[in-house]
């Protein structure tokens, strides 16, 4: 065992640095806990060659140095895959984003991009498509791929992952596409008396080619003249596609078709009872 170094940030996060046999390793300075050793990566990664005996590692820059008997080892943080261009975008779902999500290595000490080193990239919700799920840094450390957004909406996440590298994250949003289609949820074949609301409220949807909900769309609502009321009417849809919208009968018995229309969409029609009052 070397003679140990110890290196803080100011009075606080002491480490203890020592390396042992063909290993560096770290301990928490409070209470020793283990905090790293280089033989706990895959692969012998880290692995120290021999080294010369009573070689204590050094510190500096953030990085440890280790002397061995032919070679000069470099213990630092793994330099990053960083996203440069296309992450936080937002689109209708089905459809490719418009700027393509790339990634880029570049050497922390020179500044320069790090060129034909392959990177991954992988979607972290399997959901949506990528153009190319790998490709090889360009002279700039660049490397690109498109994104298309799945069918459902919601958040997406997709890395971008090179061995010996830490990792760079992408996050999109898909949002609801065009209005396609009316469809009743709740509220039809009801039964209540003149002059009385129905038990519960008429709830329609209004949805788009992938079945997601799309808020914002005025529904409007009628009984053809059968003397009832709506409340609200129209009805503006919710962040779930829905309006909820109640009905008071009119004053003449029978049954009511209810028509429901959206823009251009097919209208769609429920069937409520009204019976007569009963003495």
């Amino acid at each position: 065992i070397t003679h140990p170094v110890i290196t803080s940030n100011g009075t606080s996060n002491g480490i203890v640095w020592f390396h042992n046999g063909n290993h560096l390793t770290a301990l928490n300075a409070l209470n020793l806990d283990e905090l790293y050793t280089s033989n706990q990566a895959a692969n012998g990664r880290d692995t120290l060659p021999p080294y010369a005996h009573f070689g204590s590692p050094i510190v500096a820059d953030g990085e440890v140095f280790v002397g061995t008997l032919d070679s000069l080892v470099v213990y630092g943080l793994f330099t990053p895959v960083s996203a440069v261009a296309g992450s936080g975008q937002t689109g209708t779902v089905g459809t490719t984003l418009p700027v393509a999500l790339e990634a880029q290595i570049v050497n922390p000490i020179t500044g320069s991009g790090v060129p034909g080193i392959a990177v991954t990239f992988t979607l972290g919700k399997d959901r949506g498509t990528l153009g190319s799920p790998t490709g090889v840094t360009n002279a700039d450390g660049a490397v690109s791929t498109t994104y298309t957004l799945p069918g459902e909406i919601g958040t997406y996440s997709v890395s971008a992952s090179a061995n010996g590298y830490s990792s760079a994250s992408f996050t999109e949003t898909g949002t609801a596409s065009t209005p396609t289609a009316l469809a009743i949820k709740s509220g039809n074949k009801q039964t209540t008396t003149v002059g009385t609301p129905l038990p519960n409220p008429l709830v329609v949807r209004v949805h788009d080619a992938y079945n997601n909900g799309v808020a914002g769309v005025s529904v409007s609502i009628t009984d053809q003249g059968a003397g009832g009321s709506f409340s609200p009417n129209p009805a503006t849809t919710n962040s779930a596609g829905e309006v909820s919208i109640s009905y008071t009968a009119g004053n003449t018995p029978g049954t009511v078709r209810i028509i429901v229309s959206a823009l251009s969409l097919h209208n769609v029609s429920l069937t409520e009872t009204i019976d007569a009052e009963v003495d």
